[in-house]
């Protein structure tokens, strides 16, 4: 029988009541043990509502060291690029009523819902998880002996030794690169593809040219 060792743990305040399971990996690994070490999560959220309540908290109100790990260890989030320029962006010290108002006018930009504290706030009023982080035992896989009881075991000789090589295919891509820490800190972002070009200006800034004139 193996039995799993827990490393760290948490919970909400609120009790937790109906819940589904949630499990990642961490990339806290035990190297040349045979263990791996998981993130297993009960919460009443969905996986992604729940990955947006722990970026809206590290973003408004920051998490601690090992919620970080949790969030950042997390399926899809460090390929999340307005997320971490956002990070970036708070780090570097554009003030946060500034960096909130470009964060709401990029994700209009994109079709999602702005984030606001309100919006942390009601996550917060419904939100419970229970947050265990584990070290567990990898069964170990059985060991090919290399006996074959005959040769139809390893299907048809014709052919053999000899490999088609496969045929290379190749994608096109002709999305074009948005640089969100530009727009974020500095206020501008200029996308371009081809010969097209889109130039957006935050309205903060737009605002202030405003009043000079």
């Amino acid at each position: 029988m193996s039995f799993s060792t827990i490393l760290w743990e948490s919970r909400s305040l609120r009790p937790l009541k109906s819940f589904r399971n949630l499990q990642w990996k961490s990339s806290k690994q035990a190297a040349d043990t045979p263990t791996e070490t998981l993130w297993k999560v009960r919460t009443n959220f969905r996986l992604q509502t729940f990955l947006e309540y722990l970026k809206l908290k590290h973003f408004y109100e920051g998490l601690p060291v090992n919620m970080q790990r949790l969030l950042f260890d997390a399926p899809g989030v460090i390929e999340d690029d307005l997320f971490l320029a956002l990070l970036r962006a708070k780090i570097s010290g554009v003030p946060m009523d500034v960096l909130e108002t470009r964060l709401q006018s990029m994700q209009r930009l994109l079709g999602q819902s702005p984030w606001e504290m309100n919006l942390l706030r009601t996550f917060s009023g419904v939100l419970s998880y229970e947050i265990s982080e584990i070290l567990k035992p990898i069964r170990k896989g059985k060991k090919y002996s290399g006996y074959v009881r005959n040769s139809s075991s390893v299907g048809s000789k014709r052919g053999f030794g000899k490999s088609k090589p496969e045929p290379e295919t190749f994608e096109w891509n002709t999305e074009s690169t948005i640089d969100y820490f530009a727009y974020l800190s500095v206020g501008q972002l200029s996308l371009a593809s081809g010969e097209n070009f889109l130039i957006l200006m935050s309205p903060i800034r737009t605002k202030r040219n405003t009043q000079k004139d």
